[in-house]
């Protein structure tokens, strides 16, 4: 099993994959829907937000640093 910089997983009765990044202090924020069908679809989804920022309902992108991703 590989380890991940952040958390993938189906919510029971879901179609998409939830993702929950690490935030600064160590902890998981709230699970975000990928849209994604497929776990491999959720996690290519969630590298690129780790990469280029994670959009929020508002239209904003928030970005990851390094250690917010190692912890």
């Amino acid at each position: 099993m590989e380890h991940l910089p952040f958390c993938v997983f189906k919510r029971t009765g879901r179609e998409f994959y939830y993702v929950k990044f690490k935030n600064s202090l160590g902890h998981y924020d709230p699970a975000i829907s990928t849209r994604q069908e497929t776990k491999a679809a959720a996690i290519a989804i969630a590298y690129n937000w780790l990469k280029n920022g994670k959009p929020t309902a508002e239209g904003e992108i928030i970005t990851f640093s390094v250690m917010d991703a190692v912890k």
